[in-house]
């Protein structure tokens, strides 16, 4: 599986994730930003093979305030 992560305009990193937890009840994915503050996300939308996560970033400081939308993707 390969998730893509964009933070605005620009792409942040790509990682390729070999084998899923083997933990029952550990959830399996789980999304953040590298640096500074994220809020909860504000969406979830499944789109032509895509999913798209929107969320509000600070990209400038790890508390609230200055908040940008971010967007992240993944097949």
């Amino acid at each position: 599986m390969k998730v893509s992560i964009v933070a605005g305009l620009s792409a942040v990193f790509v990682q390729t994730i070999a084998t899923p937890y083997s933990e029952p009840f550990r959830p399996q994915f789980h999304f953040s930003p590298p640096i500074n503050f994220m809020n909860d996300p504000n969406g979830l939308v499944y789109s032509n093979g895509t999913w798209h996560l929107f969320y509000q970033y600070n990209p400038t400081q790890n508390v609230g305030g200055n908040q940008h939308w971010g967007h992240a993707i993944s097949t």
